[in-house]
């Protein structure tokens, strides 16, 4: 799960873009794309992600897109996952705090998230929130399962009072799955562009008609697949994802103990020893909730590492940020910390 967290900053190219656009409302729709680009492979990507370990730590390093990530598993019950991705311009936080129902009439899992991300635009001194739509898990009780977006979800310039509100639609007789229509209005309430697109495939920015001169259209995000890729006997897998999960030598001497690499089960799932892969994770789950029990006992509450909640001043969200420096602690090399267990041996 905290890998899936590091796959929404795939397309993180586009806020690159945003940190570089002089027309605010056009960083808005690029921080808009960014948010929809997060859903563009996730289609039929319907498999359980593992449950990380509370103290479980993700760490990625992208030197082409020029950014930093680190996660957390910061809460078990329930469970919550937190990250801070660090780029030249920006500072992004997250986590996926969710509500789930089952909805029998329509045969779906509905998950609807429970927080807002945050973007921090440095070198602009802007401050952005944007929520997600709600997630359907379709196909459990007839066809092939499938993930499907609707509702409405809003990304807000805090700092100037400018909003882009896009409808996710749902598929019907005359609209397309994965259809998305939306507006960017500026802070009198005055629509200034027009947004088109699919959450599956591409996100459009559509500029208005002035006098004779034809309404213009601009592709800011498209989804790409690697190249000749059989999708399916990938697990939807493009090359980003399938290589966060890569462990190397120069990588087992600098990543503290706790990051979801070292994990066993996982590992041995990736290699297909799925009988020790069922132990192996048996046998964590037992140690985290011996862990939980000892905690009680000690009337002691868990403290995540490198996360802590608060309610920020300016949006008005719930939402976790460094209480420590992950990046200090790894240039230091040392992960020495109280809460920092060997939560996988």
């Amino acid at each position: 799960m905290l890998q899936r967290l590091a796959e929404n900053f795939q397309y993180c190219e586009l806020l690159n873009y945003a940190s570089n656009e002089k027309n605010p409302f056009k960083r808005l729709a690029y921080i808009s794309a960014f948010n929809v680009s997060a859903f563009g492979f996730n289609t039929f990507r319907t498999l359980k992600s593992f449950n990380p370990i509370l103290g479980e730590t993700y760490e990625y390093i992208d030197n082409d897109l020029n950014f930093k990530f680190i996660a957390e598993q910061v809460s078990h019950h329930p469970p919550v996952s937190a990250c801070h991705v660090q780029g030249t311009n920006f500072d992004v936080f997250s986590n996926n705090q969710i509500k789930t129902k089952f909805n029998l009439f329509k045969g779906a899992l509905i998950i609807t998230p429970a927080s807002k991300s945050i973007i921090s635009m440095k070198n602009l001194k802007e401050f952005y929130s944007y929520s997600k739509p709600t997630i359907f898990v379709r196909g459990l009780i007839f066809g092939k399962m499938r993930i499907d977006c609707n509702g409405k979800c809003e990304v807000h310039n805090n700092t100037t009072g400018d909003i882009a509100t896009m409808d996710f639609l749902e598929e019907g007789l005359t609209t397309k799955v994965g259809t998305i229509k939306g507006d960017i209005k500026n802070a009198k309430g005055e629509v200034v562009l027009k947004i088109e697109g699919n959450w599956q495939s591409h996100f459009d920015l559509i500029y208005p008609k002035v006098g004779d001169q034809e309404a213009i259209r601009e592709t800011l995000w498209k989804r790409t697949m690697d190249e000749n890729a059989d999708e399916e006997s990938h697990y939807y897998f493009t090359k980003f994802v399938a290589n966060l999960n890569n462990l190397t030598e120069e990588l087992k001497q600098i990543l503290p103990i706790t990051d979801s690499r070292f994990r066993k089960d996982q590992r041995a799932l990736e290699e297909q020893d799925y009988d020790f892969a069922e132990d192996e994770k048996k046998r964590l789950e037992q140690k985290q909730r011996e862990a939980r029990k000892q905690r009680e006992l000690d009337n002691k509450k868990y403290e995540p590492i490198y996360f802590r909640e608060i309610k920020d001043e300016k949006s008005g969200e719930t939402l976790y940020v460094n209480s420590r420096d992950y990046w200090k602690d790894r240039e230091n090399k040392d992960f020495s910390l109280p809460n920092a267990n060997d939560i996988f041996s």
